[in-house]
Order: C-alpha cells, then structure tokens, then sequence
C-alpha cells in the first residue's frame, strides 16, 4: 500500500514540475522566440494543450477510467473544436482577421 501511494505523489510532483515548465516556456515563449504574432498564438494554443492534457489525464484521473467515460470526453471536445471552427471561418468572412 505504501509503495503506491509513494508511486502515486512521485506521479504527482512529476507532472507538477511538467506543468510548471510548461507555465515558465508559455510565459517566455515570446521573450525567447521572435516569431510572428500568429505563430506566437499557435505556439502559446499548443503549450496550453499540453497542459490541458496532463490536467485531464493525471488530476482529473481519466487515464484509470473506463472507456465509455473517454469516449464522451473526446466527444465533447470534438464538438468545441467544431465549435471554434465555425467560429473562426464565420470572423474570418466578417472581419478579415
């Protein structure tokens, strides 16, 4: 029992340490890397990816459940990532951007 609860804040502070240079690579990012401002946008929307996804996998503990519980979540951003497309093609037409 000890050996997995050991294993288990060794997981913990794993990710913690990810997720705080994740943290310090998004706020640096630009300071580091004189890109473009749409591929500063690209580059800050990937890290923030990462980071979602070792938030969800690892604090939220979706990697242990079961599959029909992945399956809605994967959905469920399927339809944001629709969402945001319809929305970026409708401000496109409308303002240019």
């Amino acid at each position: 029992m000890e050996n997995t609860e050991m294993t288990t804040i060794s997981i913990y502070n794993r990710v913690l340490l990810a997720l705080l240079v994740l943290t310090f690579l998004t706020i640096s990012q630009p300071f580091l890397l004189a890109l473009s401002p749409k591929f500063t946008i690209v580059t800050q929307l990937i890290i923030s990816v990462f980071k979602s996804l070792l938030i969800v996998m690892f604090y939220m503990h979706l990697s242990s459940e079961k599959v029909y519980l992945k399956f809605f979540v994967l959905m469920a951003l399927i339809v944001l990532a629709v969402f945001f497309v319809i929305l970026g093609i409708d401000s496109y037409y409308r303002y240019g951007v």
